[in-house]
């Protein structure tokens, strides 16, 4: 194992994938891409009554408190690792990188920050069924 893709939405599940993968990559001797996919903005907490402006402010500094919170998490194991950024549908974003970096695994929260939306674990689900490698699933 040589890649290990993790989707990183700054919810507990997530942070729980991310750990784990730190974990393999560290006993396999893998690098790690985080993946954080930018779908609802902050459109979605700041309300519909805000600017271009807050909402790209917001998504700045989500983006950097992730970032920031991967480094922590992996500062003392001696792992490879790289944050992405993308905006899109997350399924489709993760998917996309996993086959850009040509990743052997995929690891995923069992459910994020959809809220009510996403009781099943929509991105989960998703992945699981379309990714065209192996897919972890943490609880």
């Amino acid at each position: 194992m040589e890649r290990i893709v993790v989707g990183v939405d700054g919810s507990p599940e997530s942070w729980a994938g991310f750990d784990a993968a730190l974990q393999l990559a560290s006993t396999e001797g893998a690098a790690v891409t985080a993946v954080h996919v930018e779908y609802l903005s902050a459109w979605t907490s700041l309300g519909l009554g805000a600017t271009l402006g807050e909402v790209y402010e917001a998504d700045e500094q989500l983006r950097n408190e992730l970032i920031a919170e991967a480094r922590r998490r992996s500062a003392e194991l001696v792992v490879e690792i790289d944050v992405v950024i993308r905006q899109g549908r997350p399924a489709d974003a993760l998917i996309a990188v996993c086959a850009e970096v040509d990743a052997d695994l995929l690891v995923v929260g069992h459910r994020g920050h959809g809220g009510a939306m996403s009781w099943i674990g929509s991105v989960t689900n998703e992945v699981v069924h379309r990714a065209p490698l192996s897919v972890l699933i943490v609880r």
